[in-house]
């Protein structure tokens, strides 16, 4: 699969029509692109809540929700305490979103790298219990953007019955349509969709573990000359060990080096 522009995460101001609930509805949450599939061309992302009550008082998480403290960071994406609801995943072409901003200059996107590995890894790691449950906790859907009405709309192509009946609650007006899409979506759940999600989620976090921490522990090891000083594996992560900053991935790799000799 193509290298794709991975994790360089982005903030939205509030465009109301980029999140879905599992019955196609709009709702008020902020959407975070999670990844770039340049093979496919389509734009992954989820969404994001804040975590705080006006009184600052930490919300209750839902299902599928983990909390990402607010960064200090310059141009940040969380000023805020936020939930990323990792159950939810929509997506859409990049043509279309990058059409979408043109149209919308308010539509705010900041290239900004914000997560540190373990908010990633913990990110892909519940997406993937939510994708892997018996049965799934999660909605898959596929969003697109006609430039020329200027709207965007939802196919939801895969949703859990708990997704669906929790919703179903929330809709004040329960109109024949959305009562057939319900029916619709208990009745015929797409495992395609859920295979080819499944698929691009392990190839991208095989390709962010390769650029965030196979590339970079090997170019340490080889700007080092460890190998060319005859240090072995177990000499290597005493080596590391000596670092201000080690990161614990970085010796679980080494270690099972060593395992391996």
């Amino acid at each position: 699969m193509a290298i794709k522009d991975w994790i360089k995460l982005k903030k939205f101001s509030p465009f109301k029509t980029l999140v879905f609930n599992s019955l196609a509805q709009e709702i008020k949450e902020r959407p975070v692109i999670i990844f770039h599939d340049t093979e496919e061309n389509y734009y992954y992302y989820i969404k994001a809540r804040d975590a705080r009550l006006d009184d600052g008082r930490l919300k209750n998480p839902f299902q599928g929700e983990i909390l990402i403290p607010k960064s200090d960071k310059p141009n940040t994406l969380f000023t805020k305490d936020s939930y990323l609801d990792c159950s939810q995943i929509f997506y859409i072409r990049d043509s279309e979103l990058e059409e979408l901003v043109k149209n919308h200059p308010e539509t705010e996107i900041l290239d900004s790298k914000e997560l540190e590995f373990d908010q990633v890894e913990k990110m892909f790691n519940n997406i993937y219990e939510c994708l892997t449950s018996k049965p799934p906790y999660i909605v898959i859907s596929k969003v697109s953007y006609d430039s020329k009405t200027k709207q965007t709309k939802p196919e939801v192509q895969y949703a859990s019955d708990q997704h669906i009946n929790n919703d179903y609650k929330t809709i004040r007006f329960k109109t024949k349509k959305i009562k057939e899409l319900k029916n619709k979506l208990h009745e015929k759940k797409n495992q395609i969709s859920l295979d080819l999600f499944e698929g691009v989620l392990n190839d991208t976090w095989t390709e962010y573990r390769q650029k965030k921490v196979y590339n970079p522990l090997f170019k340490w090891i080889k700007e080092n000359k460890f190998i060319q000083k005859g240090l072995n594996s177990i000499e290597i992560i005493h080596e590391y060990n000596r670092l201000s900053r080690p990161i614990n991935l970085f010796l679980l790799i080494l270690k099972n080096m060593v395992q391996q000799d």
